[in-house]
C-alpha cells in the first residue's frame, strides 16, 4: 500500500505524485534488506525517497533533492 503522508521534522507532508515505486529483497541468507521504495512529491514542493523497512514495518526518509 502506498504512503498518502509522512512525517519530517515537526511537519507533515502530503503526497501529491508518486513517481516511482520498487522493492528491494536481497541477501536473504545474511542480513536482510526487505524494503518498499517511493520515489514521490510533496504538496509542500518537496522530491523525495522514502522507504518501508518490510520488517519492521518503520519508514524512513532517505533522499532529500534540492
Amino acid at each position: 500500500m502506498s504512503p498518502i503522508d509522512f512525517q519530517w521534522g515537526k511537519q507533515q507532508h502530503k503526497i501529491d505524485n508518486l513517481l516511482h515505486q520498487w522493492r528491494v529483497d536481497m541477501a536473504w541468507w545474511r542480513d536482510r534488506v526487505w524494503r518498499d521504495y517511493y520515489k514521490l512529491t510533496t504538496t509542500s514542493g518537496l522530491l523525495v525517497v522514502i522507504y518501508q523497512d518490510l520488517d519492521s514495518k518503520e519508514w524512513f526518509l532517505q533522499r532529500l533533492y534540492d
